[in-house]
């Protein structure tokens, strides 16, 4: 098939022109946890499959994305599917660059676990800030969602006054 495409072209004397494409001017790596919703007995099917379109911090406009998904281990023994649902829609991740300042200082806040067995409560938030050398950067704070964690059964609960929740801020600049 690739013969009468090559001669007709060699025949009239035309050059093929093909449109230049341009390299990415960077790349920009998203980080994701695999999802943990299939560890149920019952099979989950759905009708359609929406996608979501996640923006992404990137040095350009046009960056290549690369998704890497974490390594969470093994897993756990799945069992055997024993029923069906049918749901409308599911939803897929689509990362798309959104070009960002100069440069960005990121502070990554891991979630915690409380694994006693006593259930705080809070009175009161009081806001702290902390000061962080960011070199003329802007500072964005990203939360890291570690999954849902272990299963607490609560048997107490204590109110204390407070809790400080904390914002960063980026030093001062010489």
């Amino acid at each position: 098939m690739l013969f009468p495409v090559v001669a007709v072209l060699s025949l009239a004397g035309s050059a093929l022109a093909l449109p230049a494409v341009a390299a990415p001017a960077c790349t920009a790596t998203v980080h994701v946890i695999p999802s943990m919703t299939g560890l149920s007995p019952t099979e989950t099917v759905y009708r359609r499959t929406v996608t979501a379109v996640n923006r992404v911090e990137c040095a350009a406009d046009n960056c290549a994305i690369r998704t890497v998904y974490m390594p969470m281990g093994p897993g756990p023994v799945v069992p055997a599917k024993t029923a069906t649902v049918t749901l409308d829609a599911t939803t897929v991740q689509d990362y798309k660059c959104k070009a960002t300042a100069k440069c960005t200082t990121v502070v990554n806040v891991a979630q915690q676990f409380d694994l006693s067995p006593t259930e705080t409560v809070y009175a009161n938030t009081v806001a702290a800030e902390r000061t962080i050398e960011c070199n003329g950067c802007e500072i964005r704070t990203t939360h890291i969602f570690m999954g849902h964690g272990p299963v607490v059964q609560k048997t107490t609960t204590i109110t204390l006054p407070a809790k400080t929740e904390v914002a960063f801020k980026c030093a001062a600049t010489a």
